[in-house]
């Protein structure tokens, strides 16, 4: 998942810079240069560099990798519809304390 994640973050028609993979995702750019280095080996993505300063390296989507960043997005949105039927079944208000509760539990869980 992580992978395709990483495409997804990539997106169908850009060609971000490494450092500015490793801002999108809040990782290294050591983490996105292996990530990129697993991709490139399955297919999805292609390095190049930048042609406005050739010490930059951009990322962009093949088309396999574009084929599967919107695989993922379609899933995205029918879970997102599927989620939104679900939950539009309760009452705002049961709503804001489930949010509440997930808040805390990510508090919970993320202290450091």
């Amino acid at each position: 998942m992580r992978e395709v994640h990483f495409v997804v973050a990539v997106g169908p028609e850009g060609s971000p810079t490494m450092s500015e993979m490793a801002a999108r995702l809040n990782v290294t750019q050591g983490a996105v240069t292996q990530m990129v280095t697993r991709l490139e080996k399955k297919g999805y993505v292609v390095r190049t560099k930048a042609l406005f300063d050739k010490r930059q390296t951009m990322v962009t989507l093949t088309d396999r990798g574009r084929g599967l960043c919107a695989d993922h997005l379609d899933f995205d949105k029918s879970e997102h519809l599927l989620a939104s039927e679900i939950l539009g079944e309760f009452p705002d208000e049961d709503l804001e304390k489930f949010i509440r509760f997930l808040r805390l539990v990510r508090v919970i869980f993320t202290k450091q």
